[in-house]
């Protein structure tokens, strides 16, 4: 038997990735970045926020949005311009199934997890948000995020603040005061009647 890399019983460790870079189905990502999309997904679960009116069997209304596990889903997810699908109907949320995703160079440049994909996130935008450090569009508006919005998430160097289609938080439950970076077209629709 010969493996991938063709060495005779080998164990395809030409694709070895090197820290801090895990593999992810043959795909070598930071390890920080996919602490991050873990991050949300486990504030989520823990936060025990139910959807008002929703049935909370249905996994449509539950946080995260368990519809993104399904395999039959829309969205894949981009790395170095190609398209992959992660969805694997384990009935878990894992990272690389959260919204839409865009890695470059084992690093993730964009999540959007708002207006075109429901992820329902909720609970609060982890203080690790900032080790995402190449990102360039981070899209997180309609979702139910609650808390403070971290002064972490002024630091991406690669992000236009200013470009609502780059960065949003609109349409959640954040409360003020919004960190300096966070312009005011970033926090519209802001429901901040539990702050």
């Amino acid at each position: 038997e010969v493996d991938e890399c063709g060495i005779c019983y080998g164990d395809n460790a030409c694709f070895a990735c090197e820290a801090p870079f895990i593999d992810i189905d043959g795909h070598c990502l930071h390890e920080a970045d996919i602490a991050v999309l873990q991050q949300f997904i486990d504030n989520s679960l823990n936060s025990g926020y139910i959807m008002e009116g929703c049935d909370p069997s249905d996994p449509l209304c539950q946080s995260p949005n368990l519809y993104m596990d399904q395999s039959d889903n829309w969205h894949d997810v981009l790395i170095d311009g190609d398209s992959y699908q992660f969805a694997n109907d384990n009935g878990v949320v894992e990272p690389l199934e959260l919204g839409l995703q865009e890695w470059s160079d084992g690093r993730l440049t964009s999540i959007m997890c708002g207006a075109y994909i429901y992820c329902q996130l909720s609970g609060e935008i982890p203080e690790s948000i900032s080790n995402l450090t190449e990102i360039e569009v981070l899209r997180l508006e309609v979702n139910y995020f609650t808390g403070l919005v971290p002064e972490s998430i002024c630091g991406f160097e690669n992000l236009n603040y200013d470009d609502n289609l780059a960065f949003d938080l609109s349409y959640n439950m954040l409360c003020e005061p919004y960190p300096e970076c966070v312009p005011d077209g970033a926090v519209n629709y802001m429901d901040t009647s539990e702050c």
